[in-house]
């Protein structure tokens, strides 16, 4: 993925929570660090917090002024940590029925599924 379809994915990103964060009203945020998680997904990762989730997480704490605390885990983690309330927010997952029922989506990116 080039840098320039990375910023275009940004900036949609980007519309999708300005509604969210249109200005750093602190009153939004938890009395406690944000716990954000995301995992390593090929091409839109890089080593080291990198790639779109990690880009979309630095957006949100600009434009709220809000305090993160990141990690990078497995995805199966992720869902349990959401579930019992270890972790407050993750990135690219995918929405069923089930997980419906412990979390709110919020769908930032529109892509189809494709096998190689």
């Amino acid at each position: 993925m080039t840098a320039q379809r990375i910023r275009w994915w940004l900036a949609c990103c980007g519309l999708g929570v300005a509604g969210l964060a249109a200005a750093q009203d602190k009153s939004m945020c938890l009395d406690r660090l944000i716990r954000f998680a995301h995992y390593e997904f090929g091409l839109i990762y890089s080593s080291g917090y990198g790639g779109i989730d990690d880009d979309l997480q630095k957006e949100l704490a600009r434009r709220t002024g809000c305090q993160f605390e990141v990690s990078v885990r497995p995805r199966a983690r992720t869902w349990t940590d959401l579930k019992s309330g270890n972790v407050d927010m993750a990135a690219s997952g995918i929405q069923t029925p089930e997980r419906d029922t412990y979390v709110w989506f919020h769908h930032y990116i529109v892509e189809d599924n494709v096998v190689v």
